[in-house]
């Protein structure tokens, strides 16, 4: 084993580190591995950011959307004029 990935629901730093304490703790016990020999580093997602990126993307799909609901609107008007004159 050379990785272990941890997902936790974002309560706060403390409570991550908490978390990765006992990870480390079941890890020590399992593998019989000195503690000196294990680093945990613990990067919180900081909640403004994730939100950031969601409300960006949000903003990318509704632009998508207006572009495609124009294009759609240009063609169905293009085929009603042609409809219309070739009478």
């Amino acid at each position: 084993m050379s990785a272990i990935t941890l997902a936790a629901e974002q309560r706060g730093p403390a409570a991550i580190q908490q978390r990765v304490t006992a990870l480390l703790g079941i890890v020590i016990r399992r593998r019989r591995t000195a503690a000196q020999m294990i680093s945990s580093i613990v990067n919180p997602v900081v909640p403004g950011h994730v939100e950031h990126d969601h409300h960006l993307a949000d903003g990318l799909l509704a632009a998508i959307a207006g572009i495609s609901l124009l294009v759609g609107g240009i063609g169905i008007t293009d085929i009603m004029l042609v409809s219309v004159t070739e009478r």
